[in-house]
């Protein structure tokens, strides 16, 4: 079935296969604190994930490598019939290799450009993140990107929004509203990683700022989800992900049940980090269809709500759902 991922980080997504190759290239050292894959039975928490993370960033440091990356990212989600994708990074500078943080997402959108031609069922597009243990002033700047390209035309109109994320543990939200609202202003849609650990304040700060997704939402008290589901503000749901760093216990107890089963919430499925879960888009329907009894089309419902949740043009919504009506009808005849 056609599918849509709303929510999933490109160095996150790293293959396997590459980011060993690349740590070869680099001399690190292969062991077990570094792999970039999290078996089922080896569970870390969120903040070793993090510290992953930072493995994974040490040999992407060259337009290259990014452009590299971006390219087997949008090839992995096109050979499971994904419709839409939209990846979000938080663009870089390295100093010792010379890149800048332009350069960086130049060679993102390089890669989007060039798989258009190879993979014309699957539109990409791009959100630059805010990466909450940074400063605001880095804030800022990536926000003044996002705006610049989005009006630059060209390969930058694949710049559709930015997406707040980062360490939940590193500094507050609220600081970083002053970039957020701006973004905003500027025609820019935004999204915010939220309630990834126990802060029923800071999560109403964020649904009262009102951004145009959120994504996760696992550690809400009971007026946060009363708040939630009132402002009916779309949720990215990560099962896989969630599972693994331990925010929810099993795929039973995931809050998809009550969000979308007897909410009717809307919620779109996605991957988050596909090479540091060890998982697929294909996998995350799977999971959902098995847990809850969906059907196959109430995956297909999920699937065109996620569509009308997207950050792109309504004209590219429009070509994106007529693609998928036609695939699944041909799929469901």
């Amino acid at each position: 079935m056609p599918k849509v991922d709303l929510h999933a980080h490109l160095n996150g997504s790293i293959r396997d296969t590459t980011l060993h190759e690349l740590m070869e290239a680099h001399g690190s050292a292969r062991n077990a604190s570094i792999e970039c894959t999290i078996s089922p039975a080896d569970q870390r928490t969120l903040s070793e994930c993090f510290d992953l993370f930072k493995a994974v960033h040490s040999v992407t440091t060259s337009p290259a490598v990014i452009a590299r990356i971006t390219r087997e990212m949008i090839e992995d989600f096109a050979r499971e019939n994904t419709a839409y994708l939209e990846i979000r990074t938080t663009p870089r500078a390295c100093a010792p290799t010379g890149m800048s943080k332009r350069e960086y997402v130049a060679a993102v959108l390089t890669a989007i450009q060039h798989c258009a031609a190879l993979y014309p069922h699957t539109t990409v597009r791009l959100l630059l993140s805010i990466n909450r243990a940074y400063s605001l002033a880095e804030a800022h700047e990536n926000v003044d990107l996002a705006l610049e390209l989005s009006r630059e035309g060209g390969a930058g109109c694949a710049v559709v929004g930015v997406d707040f994320s980062g360490n939940p543990f590193a500094q507050t939200f609220g600081m970083f509203v002053p970039a957020l609202a701006r973004a905003r202003e500027g025609g820019l849609k935004v999204t915010v990683h939220t309630g990834e650990r126990v802060d029923p304040q800071e999560v109403q700060e964020i649904l009262r700022f009102g951004p145009d997704r959120v994504g996760h939402v696992c550690f809400l008290d009971e007026e946060n989800m009363s708040q939630l589901l009132a402002s009916r503000i779309p949720v990215e749901i990560c099962i896989t992900s969630n599972i693994k760093t331990q925010s929810v216990s099993s795929p039973a107890d995931h809050h998809l049940r009550e969000l979308l089963i007897e909410h009717g919430h809307p919620v779109s499925l996605a991957t988050d980090d596909r090479g540091i879960f060890a998982t697929s888009l294909s996998q995350e329907h799977s999971i959902a269809m098995g847990t809850f009894a969906l059907t196959r089309s109430q995956m297909l419902s999920i699937t065109r709500d996620a569509i009308s949740h997207a950050f792109c043009s309504e004209r590219t919504k429009e070509t994106v759902l007529q693609g998928v009506e036609k695939t699944a009808a041909a799929l469901l005849s």
